[in-house]
């Protein structure tokens, strides 16, 4: 169930509130905030042994943010890859390796990696539990390219 709240967002040069003119006569337009109840969000099997879920997505209003659960199962490893855009990787359990040029860095629930564009990275779980994360960015649209 997806619960939806109603806000007014300003359009006038005094911000919000700041306004001596009464709300009507400010141009303030109403927009949607909604709270979404990711208990009925399920996740679902992608390639090899990785699920995911979106949390955040065009299909909940964002513009310009998503916000993934993926869940990496142990033995996984991705391909490596680039974004255009910076990619935000909160570990929130398990720990996960990620692969930078030579350079191998373990990231450990309560950790977050941020890989900005352009920058080659793989992830691989060698441990013998799952790693659930989620991946943040400031774009609706989930793109990668991949090197290998």
């Amino acid at each position: 169930m997806e619960f939806v709240l109603k806000t007014l967002t300003p359009v006038s040069r005094y911000g919000a509130g700041s306004s001596p003119l009464p709300q009507r006569e400010r141009g303030l337009k109403e927009t949607n905030m909604p709270v979404i109840d990711h208990s009925t969000q399920r996740l679902s099997a992608q390639a090899g042994k990785v699920s995911s879920r979106g949390m955040i997505t065009e299909e909940h209003g964002a513009e310009s943010l998503s916000v993934r659960e993926v869940v990496v199962e142990p033995g996984f490893s991705g391909r490596l890859h680039t974004h255009d855009t910076d990619e935000a990787v909160m570990v929130v359990e398990g720990s996960i390796q990620f692969i930078v040029g030579d350079e191998v860095r373990t990231v450990r629930s309560g950790y977050s990696m941020l890989a900005p564009p352009g920058v080659a990275h793989k992830l691989v779980n060698n441990t013998w539990v799952s790693a659930r994360m989620l991946i943040i960015r400031p774009t609706t649209e989930q793109q990668a390219d991949y090197l290998e």
